[in-house]
């Protein structure tokens, strides 16, 4: 059986240009590739910030934690500077990716995999 996922895209581009993206449904080894691509396309086309709603998504698989991972590592590169360099040594916390109320099953797996407190 396939799990669905569907991806709702906001964005707010007035001051800084922010992406707010809320998931719906499972996130997981048949939807981390469309999700990972959708986020991909929005950084790539100027968004600089992005929050992620995952406060509907029943599971996450480590696929759609790498996913997570990948578009965190994305969004830091593009907007690397000297001061987020320095910052980065006292351990990583990103500013520019923000999940907001996650589920109780994708804030279980992200304490899990050890990424709830950078993310």
């Amino acid at each position: 059986m396939s799990s669905l996922l569907k991806i709702k895209i906001a964005r707010h581009d007035e001051f800084v240009q922010i992406c707010a993206i809320q998931a719906v449904g499972d996130l997981d080894n048949s939807t981390y590739e469309e999700f990972q691509s959708q986020v991909l396309q929005e950084i790539k086309a100027g968004m600089s910030y992005v929050l992620l709603d995952f406060s509907p998504v029943r599971f996450i698989s480590s696929a759609g934690v790498r996913a997570v991972f990948k578009i965190a590592k994305t969004l830091s590169a593009k907007n690397e500077n000297p001061a987020s360099k320095n910052s980065q040594k006292e351990g990583f916390k990103s500013p520019f990716l923000k999940i907001v109320s996650p589920s109780p099953n994708v804030l279980s797996a992200l304490q899990v995999m050890g990424l709830h407190m950078s993310l």
